[in-house]
């Protein structure tokens, strides 16, 4: 029973660190991650709607999700 409460609490605190760094990143940050994990959307269609390229897309989510790492 203890180790389940333990695996909730760092579960909900993982979920807790999440919804603060998306909220501290930018517009345009928030609208390429919500694009590319939650509608499940491809590099190269989100690409596509901003006129860009997949590698630019790809190096931008990345740059984004070094975030999630610190």
């Amino acid at each position: 029973m203890r180790k389940r409460f333990k695996k909730i609490t760092k579960k909900d605190s993982n979920e807790s660190r999440v919804r603060d760094i998306l909220l501290s990143l930018d517009k345009d940050e928030q609208d390429l991650i919500t694009k590319r994990f939650i509608e499940n959307r491809t590099l190269e269609d989100i690409g596509k709607e901003y006129c860009l390229s997949y590698e630019t897309i790809r190096k931008r989510i990345n740059i984004i999700l070094d975030k999630f790492r610190d």
